[in-house]
């Protein structure tokens, strides 16, 4: 597969296999890696430790995926102790799916504000 000169979304970026990965498709002249990790200053020095060695346009990204935008920072303890954001997780689990919960995600927010050619999926599913 001729990834050269695609727009890359890592999810997980800034873990052993997310940079491991990373490295791998700047070796593969990818135009431009978007890194998203949980937390702003992981992705940011993903960003950090790879900017050195390309030309390739790197973006950090972070946030929770899992979550909707607005709660994207927030910790799983904040939004559970918050009766409000504890109701919106609940409304967006367990309500039908409808285009609202969809635009609502920050993981939707990202992808449409990027626009990748390619998502990969580096999450540690434990500390998800």
């Amino acid at each position: 597969m001729n990834i050269k000169n695609t727009k890359v979304l890592v999810l997980g970026g800034w873990g052993l296999v997310g940079l491991s990965v990373c490295k791998k498709l700047i070796e593969r002249s990818v135009s431009e890696l978007v890194i998203l990790s949980l937390e702003r200053y992981q992705a940011e020095e993903a960003v950090e430790m790879l900017k050195d060695s390309n030309d390739i346009k790197l973006t950090p990204e972070w946030g929770n995926i899992f979550v909707r935008d607005a709660l994207k920072d927030s910790t799983r303890s904040q939004i559970i102790e918050n009766a409000e954001h504890r109701n919106m997780i609940i409304d967006d689990v367990l309500n039908d799916w409808t285009e609202d919960i969809l635009h609502r995600s920050h993981l939707f927010q990202v992808i449409d504000n990027h626009k990748p050619d390619i998502v990969i999926d580096c999450v540690n599913s434990a500390t998800a």
